[in-house]
């Protein structure tokens, strides 16, 4: 049988083991949170960069538009001659590409 020191002993060793268990769970959960936190702060910056971006291009986009659309009102005829070429060109190359797969 155990002497009653032993069993004391024991049962001391355990709530000590239990505490460090405890605590070291405790302190992984912390550093867990810490790196989730991180992760979020990161991406969160990176998702304003990219919307940044986005705005920027679509306003870039939108001032082309606006360029293009004043020129075609000032010279609507070599505006129209330009398109139409274009137009002639695409239609040559895509009949051409049609015709060489048959």
């Amino acid at each position: 049988m155990l002497s009653t020191a032993t069993k004391i002993a024991g049962k001391v060793t355990e709530a000590s083991a239990e505490h460090d268990l405890k605590s070291t769970a405790n302190s992984a959960i912390h550093s867990a949170q810490e790196a989730i936190d991180r992760a979020s702060d990161n991406l969160s910056g990176y998702a304003d960069d990219v919307r940044d971006k986005v705005r920027g291009l679509s306003n870039q986009a939108r001032q082309a538009t606006d360029r293009f659309s004043g020129q075609v009102r000032e010279n609507p005829l070599p505006s129209s001659l330009v398109i139409l070429g274009v137009g002639f060109v695409l239609g040559a190359l895509l009949t051409g590409a049609q015709r060489r797969r048959y």
